[in-house]
Formats: C-alpha cells, sequence, structure tokens
C-alpha cells in the first residue's frame, strides 16, 4: 500500500565515528525516513516514511526507538544539521541524540523536520534526548570537547512532537540558544497558526558542565523558539558557565503570543553544588 511506502519497525542504530579515516557527510543526518512533498500525496497518505507504527484503534504497537552517536575523537566538522527524526517521515517511537565528541557548525533537533502547511508529516510520538558529551565527569576527555556553534532543538524544525524532551548538556562549548521545545514559524511565515514546533509534553534542560573553559554563550530556554510547549518547561543549572540568560518558557514575536506559549507551569532551578 502506498500508505506504508518507506516504513521501518524496529530500532535504528546510527554509529558516527573516525579515528584514521574521516567520514565525509554532504548533507544532513536523520535518523528516521523522507517522506515526499507532494501536498496531494501527503495529505491523503500521511503515514509515507514512518518509522514505527502506533494504531489504539487498530491495536497496532511497532514502536521503534532510534539512537544516533556521533563521537569524532579528531574533531571533525559537521556543517549541516542533525535530527532525531525524519524528513517529512513521522516517527513512532523516541528519538535519541548522543554527541560525545565533534565540532558541530549547523543545528541540533530531537524531532524531524517538517513542512509548511503540513503539520504532521514529521510528527515524533514519542520522548526524546539530546546529550553531548558524558554524565559522569571521569569519561570526559578536556582536550577534545564537543562544539556546537549553532542551536540545539529539543523539538523538531517545524514539526510536532507529542512526548517530552530532554536536553543534557554536560560538557561542550555551545555557541548559539539552546532550546528546550522546538523551532516553529513566524507569523509571516505561517500567520497565526501556533502548532509548528510544537510540543505537548514536557521540555526539560539540564546544563551540568565541569569541563574547564567551556561555555554556553548563549541562551537557554525551556520552551521553544516560536514552538508551543503544553506541559510543563523544567531548566536546571547545575555547574557551568552561561555568558547569555536563561528563561524558563520561550522565545516568541510580538504580537502574537501563543507563537511560544507554555501551557503548564514553568520553572528554573539552580543548584548550589558548594
Amino acid at each position: 500500500k502506498i500508505n506504508h511506502i518507506a516504513e521501518m519497525n524496529g530500532t535504528v542504530n546510527l554509529n558516527i565515528s573516525g579515528m584514521k579515516n574521516r567520514p565525509t557527510i554532504g548533507g544532513a543526518i536523520y535518523g528516521g525516513g523522507q517522506g515526499v512533498v507532494s501536498a496531494s500525496a501527503t495529505q491523503e497518505y500521511p503515514r509515507i516514511a514512518t518509522t514505527g507504527y502506533y494504531d489504539t484503534e487498530k491495536s497496532y504497537n511497532y514502536k521503534t526507538d532510534i539512537n544516533i552517536t556521533i563521537d569524532m575523537p579528531e574533531n571533525i566538522e559537521f556543517s549541516n544539521d542533525i535530527y532525531g527524526g525524519g524528513a517529512l517521515g513521522m516517527v513512532d517511537g523516541t528519538t535519541n541524540i548522543v554527541l560525545k565528541h565533534g565540532n558541530f557548525t549547523g543545528n541540533i533537533y530531537g524531532g524531524g523536520y517538517g513542512e509548511k502547511n503540513h503539520l504532521d508529516k514529521a510528527m515524533v510520538n514519542g520522548d526524546i534526548t539530546i546529550s553531548t558529551g558524558d554524565a559522569n565527569p571521569a569519561n570526559v576527555d578536556r582536550a577534545l570537547p564537543v562544539m556546537v556553534s549553532n542551536t540545539i532543538y529539543g523539538g523538531g524544525n517545524m514539526a510536532q512532537v507529542t512526548g517530552n524532551t530532554f536536553v543534557n548538556i554536560h560538557h561542550g562549548n555551545i555557541t548559539g540558544d539552546v532550546f528546550g521545545g522546538g523551532k516553529g514559524l513566524t507569523s509571516s511565515e505561517s500567520g497565526t497558526e501556533p502548532r509548528y514546533g510544537k510540543v505537548t509534553g514536557k521540555t526539560h534542560v539540564l546544563y551540568f558542565n565541569t569541563t574547564a573553559n567551556n561555555s554556553i554563550n548563549g541562551n537557554i530556554y525551556g520552551g521553544g523558539a516560536l514552538g508551543a510547549v503544553e506541559g510543563d518547561t523544567e531548566v536546571t543549572i547545575k555547574d557551568g558557565v552561561i555568558r547569555g540568560n536563561v528563561f524558563g518558557a520561550g522565545k516568541g514575536e510580538e504580537g502574537h503570543p501563543d507563537k511560544a506559549k507554555v501551557t503548564g507551569n514553568t520553572n528554573v532551578i539552580v543548584v548550589d553544588n558548594k
């Protein structure tokens, strides 16, 4: 059936590493599948390129887990975006991105890459986790940090997430901003539609940077960038240097309060480790 073109059920493990031989990747990295751009096809068959399958009415439950791990000891540069989800392809399951080492100059999205006027095409129906470095300080290689020169989004790019998001910054230099939610569209791009980049669950941002001389130079937002959050948002600061500001909610647009609206509670927690 055309409705199930490029559908995949099972676990996806994408591991990218290199010592002497460096891989060259010219485009973006996606944990999910690639859908189609045709408006008529995706309206009639929204599940093209679905990774995993879940249907409560028909008792289908083929949830999948997507795991992306990038470990480049020689600090190779990735200049394009990284997505835990698909490119216009839905994901029924969890996505997990781990950036151990490397120099990342593109954006990092826990969700998928969507399209204007088609809100469900790159939806992730599950929880999302993005982690930089290692949660155990003893395992951190201070000579080979994680470098992110752009922005980290817990959610998707013009794509919704129906689960929770977790963004864990354990060590590394982040030049741009960090969002617990997703990236939406401006009013000039989408009118008053607030659902692009929306997260229906809770968002969590944890900053625990014990590596010397590493910092976040931008801002931290518990919510999204023009992306709404229906659940609670939580930002926890345990250690490290933040040169920008910390916001419990998201980054909106003047005159359009629903674009980055947080329906639940916003929480900013600063832990005194001394």
